[in-house]
């Protein structure tokens, strides 16, 4: 079955945020069985817009043919 993500997401999260991004991230991380998630936050400058970034990292399994499929 394909899944037309637009359509999920309007439906499943229509009172999105910036924030689920990282929250789903972090879930994902959780699901795939990771035992270490960092999350690195750097901040250039306060006021300067474009400056802050965010990486997730962990070492969960990931995506895989069978996983993908069931995602789909």
């Amino acid at each position: 079955m394909l899944v037309d993500t637009p359509s999920a997401v309007k439906r499943f999260f229509s009172n999105t945020s910036f924030e689920w991004v990282y929250y789903e991230a972090i879930a994902n991380a959780i699901d795939a069985n990771a035992k270490n998630i960092v999350v690195n936050i750097q901040i250039d400058e306060l006021s300067l817009p474009g400056s802050l970034q965010l990486e997730i990292t962990d070492d969960g399994c990931g995506f895989n043919n069978k996983r993908f499929e069931k995602f789909t």
